[in-house]
């Protein structure tokens, strides 16, 4: 039931933490939303803001970016159960915050460059930094280029794999296999950033 796209189970990193994620969801909703997230989605109005506000009230869905309440919104605009009048943005993770580097959009500081090269730990400051920069860079690339979010978010996800360790671009047999190869200036060297995060 849970298995990835691999066959592997994601969920068994950080168990506790998710298993308390679910039994908070289960009470907020009993409690305030008559057991239905649908509920919470209806309440907000199409209002995007409203659905983000909505959603931080529970454990999963509080961080200070909205990466885990946007995923749900983009979820359920794609599903078409719930719309909301504005688009919802790219759910900045640390795969589109590796994206974002590599392909230069955003430039770290030097002590966090050197830390990303080394895969070292980032400190909380400076994982939320690279994350507020790169959501930044994706609403701008949103403006720019008339993509919602979603669907930002949804070609940079998919190319995850591609931008992993190493990189398709790394070899010619593979850099095609990159959709942005002949557009990123193929920044390598910066890992994928590690930090202390909170599991969903």
């Amino acid at each position: 039931v849970f298995a990835d796209d691999d066959g592997g189970n994601p969920l068994v990193v950080a168990a506790a933490e998710r298993i308390e994620n679910l039994r908070d969801l289960g009470e907020v909703l009993q409690s305030r939303w008559g057991g239905q997230f649908l509920n919470v989605a209806e309440a907000a109005h199409g209002s995007l803001v409203e659905f983000a506000h909505l959603s931080r009230g529970f454990r999963a869905f509080d961080d200070p970016i909205y990466k885990l309440s946007m995923l749900n919104a983009i979820m359920h605009n794609d599903s078409g159960v719930v719309c909301t009048s504005d688009q919802p943005m790219p759910a900045v993770d640390y795969h589109l915050v590796r994206h974002s580097l590599r392909q230069g959009m955003v430039t770290p500081a030097p002590e966090v460059a050197a830390k990303l090269i080394a895969g070292e730990l980032l400190s909380e400051a400076e994982g939320q930094a690279l994350r507020d920069a790169s959501l930044d860079a994706y609403l701008r690339l949103s403006e720019q280029t008339g993509l919602s979010g979603a669907v930002l978010d949804n070609k940079y996800w998919f190319n995850r794999k591609n931008c992993g360790d190493p990189a398709v671009c790394e070899s010619p047999e593979t850099a095609a296999q990159c959709p942005f190869v002949d557009r990123c200036p193929r920044y390598v060297e910066y890992g994928l950033p590690l930090e202390l995060t909170r599991y969903y």
